[in-house]
């Protein structure tokens, strides 16, 4: 589940932010990671990056971000999948718990090479 304190916590550290093109998006979108979707309306789509925080605040932004990835429905309602908020809250998620599972992916990768280069040798 995705939070407004993930949220603001994402534009702190650079994993959220506001973009006028992004990906297939045309238009203000909010960029998680690599991935992007429409969340201003269509009144507001058209801004440049100056004109929206112009016109709305940090905590207007993350409000109208929650109101669509704070559950399946509302997500569903502006068009994202379940895999999409899936990808998101992983992003969004502690970055301690990713740089585990890229430590426990890297041991892997050493321990299937180490048995590769010993079992190979001609």
């Amino acid at each position: 589940m995705i939070t407004r304190e993930m949220i603001e916590n994402g534009f702190k550290t650079g994993k959220i932010s506001i973009e006028e093109e992004y990906g297939e998006c045309m238009g203000i979108c909010c960029k998680i990671g690599d991935m992007a979707f429409y969340f201003a309306g269509v009144e507001d789509g058209n801004l440049t990056k100056e004109e929206y925080w112009k016109s709305y605040t940090l905590d207007m932004t993350v409000d109208m971000i929650f109101d669509i990835l704070k559950d399946s429905k509302s997500a569903e309602e502006t068009g994202l999948y379940d895999w999409e908020i899936g990808y998101y809250e992983s992003i969004l998620n502690d970055k301690e718990k990713f740089n585990h599972q890229v430590q426990d992916n890297e041991n892997y990768f050493e321990e299937i090479n180490d048995y590769l280069n010993n079992t190979m040798e001609i």
